[in-house]
């Protein structure tokens, strides 16, 4: 981070370091920090916003061919080699299989992302429902970076599947109880 401040006619650059923790269940690569400074009394706030690269939450991991949850995401262009859009998680057991990926959370999870051979699907599966949501963003994300950068103006994702709810509310509640027991 580096900060500006005017006074008095001159220009005084200094630099600082911050540290941040990634929780073991993030919900977002997007990092927003802000500081407050106060040069000659006067309150500065600085704020940036950006994405944390991948491995600061997850690793590669072995793909599952089995879980509890899944969710299916339908484009509307031909799937694209996984190997493309996470080229930093392929290990050297990828190379034939680039239709299948696994990544593995710091906090323990194990998520599992495959490409469909034939039809414009990607299905992401795991254990924990909540453990869905960082990898199908990620991924959703990743491929509306590799249209855009293609020249592909009309990408579009769906999902056509039935909304988990039952899975939703039940996380909702579970919080709701650590925050009352907590």
């Amino acid at each position: 981070i580096q900060k500006e401040s005017i006074g008095k006619g001159q220009a005084h650059r200094g630099r600082s370091s911050s540290g941040f923790w990634v929780s073991s269940r993030t919900s977002s690569t997007v990092f927003q920090p802000s500081g407050c400074f106060k040069p000659e009394g006067i309150l500065r706030v600085i704020q940036c916003k950006f994405r944390l690269p991948l491995k600061l939450i997850c690793l590669p991991g072995q793909p599952s061919k089995t879980a509890s949850h899944k969710i299916t995401i339908d484009t509307n262009k031909s799937p694209v080699s996984l190997l493309s859009l996470f080229p930093g998680f392929a290990s050297q057991s990828d190379d034939d299989q680039v239709n299948v990926m696994g990544f593995h959370f710091l906090g323990g999870a194990r998520i599992t992302v495959l490409a469909s051979k034939t039809s414009q699907r990607y299905r992401i599966q795991s254990e924990q429902f909540e453990d869905l949501w960082l990898i199908t963003n990620e991924l959703i994300l990743r491929l509306q970076e590799y249209f855009e950068k293609q020249g592909v103006k009309d990408f579009a994702c769906s999902f056509s599947g039935s909304i988990p709810l039952q899975e939703y509310f039940e996380l909702i509640d579970h919080h709701f109880e650590l925050r009352i027991n907590g």
